[in-house]
């Protein structure tokens, strides 16, 4: 079994960081070009919004401005502890894990959506 590709953030990659170093979970995918969702959320944040802005190009859509930030994200990579992106495997584990799950994807999710419509926070 090999990775489906996700156009979202440049490709799959499993939950955690265990899982990631399973053959199973890496087959065929481009390592460099792939993030986790958590990590994809906090290497957007490091990415210069003026530098996004123009790399996507003016009245860029936020498929355009996505595209746009894959590899800048990938630029601001930095060797950090693997358990810094994961996120809490649920599988066969009480409702409270599940919704912590649930809590930190939508977290990462809104972050990235922050940085692609381009909504600065403080």
């Amino acid at each position: 079994m090999g990775c489906v590709r996700t156009p979202i953030i440049g490709g799959p990659r499993p939950l955690s960081h265990e899982r990631r170093a399973h053959d199973l979970y890496t087959l065929n995918c481009e390592e460099p070009r792939t993030f986790t969702v958590r990590e994809f959320a906090r290497l957007s944040a490091a990415v210069d919004p003026a530098e996004l802005d123009a790399a996507a190009g003016p009245d860029a859509r936020p498929a355009e401005r996505l595209a746009a930030l894959v590899p800048l994200a990938s630029r601001e990579r930095a060797q950090v502890p693997a358990k810094l992106d994961d996120i809490v495997d649920p599988y066969r584990r009480p409702d409270e894990v599940y919704e912590e799950s649930f809590a930190q994807l939508t977290e990462a999710v809104r972050r990235i959506a922050q940085v692609v419509l381009g909504v600065r926070t403080s």
